[in-house]
Order: structure tokens, then C-alpha cells, then sequence
């Protein structure tokens, strides 16, 4: 761990210039961007270029994208690594949500992470509501019309708490 603490700490120090700035400076790329913020405004006839580019091989296109994000690889490798620390210093506790609804004191213990692991077969969806005192979990699921509605079953789950 040390020592992968150290490479990215090392590509990181060695990174130059701002984070992403080669992408700023490409003008083709800014360029699309600019265009793409506008509603429709990435059409082939506003933008020509890009949708020539879109027609090249997929490879190619991969090749391009590879070069552009290639600078950005030292931060991602370290916030993949930051990430993974973090996932891992909680450990998953088994949880059941009486009538879709489950609620946990904090008692002021701060977390960066909440993570919430549920049976896909349940169909219930989480919607998660924290602050410094108090966790809340409320399950819902989408009816005929894509609406949702409350779920009034138990449901179980699994909680991990994260922090460093």
C-alpha cells in the first residue's frame, strides 16, 4: 500500500502544468465543447469536423481520446486509489428497513462515504438522506407509469459506513 501510495504521490509531483490543461488548449476540442452546450448544436452541419471524426474507425477514435486523457492518468490513478482506501475502511452491516424506512443516529461521528448494497430482484429504489446527526433511508419503487411509490415492506440491505 505504501508503495502505491508513493507512485501516485511521484506522478503526481511530476505532473506539469494545470490539471487538464492540455485539453483547454486543444482548439478543436474547446471548440466542440463550445457548440455541444447549445441545444442541437452538435449536428453534423454545425459541426463537420466532429462529425468526420465520428466516422473514423473506432480504433482511431480510441487512440485520439487515449492521447487526450493521457496527462489526467496521474490523478485518476490517484483518486482511484484514494477511492479504494475509502471503500474499504467500512465494513458492510446487514440492515433491515421496517416499511421501506430506516434511520440511524450518528451521534456527530462524520463519514465521507456512504455505501448501500442492495438484491436487484427487490426492486426497490434508495433515496438517502444524511447529515451530521442522522442517516435516513427511504425505499421506493416505480409503479405501471414509472411513478414512484413508497414501498410498505421490510427490506433488506446491506450499510457501509466509510471514513479515513
Amino acid at each position: 500500500m505504501l508503495d502505491e501510495l508513493d507512485r501516485a504521490s511521484a506522478a503526481l509531483a511530476t505532473a506539469q502544468g494545470k490539471t487538464g490543461q492540455n485539453v483547454r488548449d486543444n482548439e478543436w476540442l474547446m471548440s466542440i465543447r463550445g457548440r455541444t452546450i447549445i441545444p442541437g448544436g452538435a449536428c453534423e452541419f454545425d459541426l463537420p469536423s466532429y462529425h468526420a471524426w465520428q466516422q473514423r474507425s473506432a480504433e482511431a477514435r480510441f487512440n485520439d481520446i487515449a492521447t487526450w486523457f493521457a496527462p489526467l492518468l496521474p490523478l485518476f490513478d490517484a483518486l482511484c486509489l484514494v477511492l479504494r482506501l475509502l471503500r474499504d475502511s467500512g465494513g458492510p452491516v446487514k440492515m433491515i428497513a421496517h416499511t421501506g424506512s430506516y434511520q440511524q443516529m450518528l451521534q456527530g461521528k462524520i463519514y465521507q462515504m456512504l455505501r448501500l448494497t442492495l438484491d436487484e430482484n427487490l426492486g426497490a429504489i434508495p433515496e438517502i438522506s444524511a447529515n451530521k446527526y442522522m442517516l435516513w433511508v427511504r425505499f421506493t419503487s416505480q409503479d405501471g407509469d414509472m411513478k414512484p411509490r413508497p414501498l410498505e415492506d421490510d427490506v433488506p440491505f446491506q450499510l457501509t459506513l466509510c471514513n479515513f
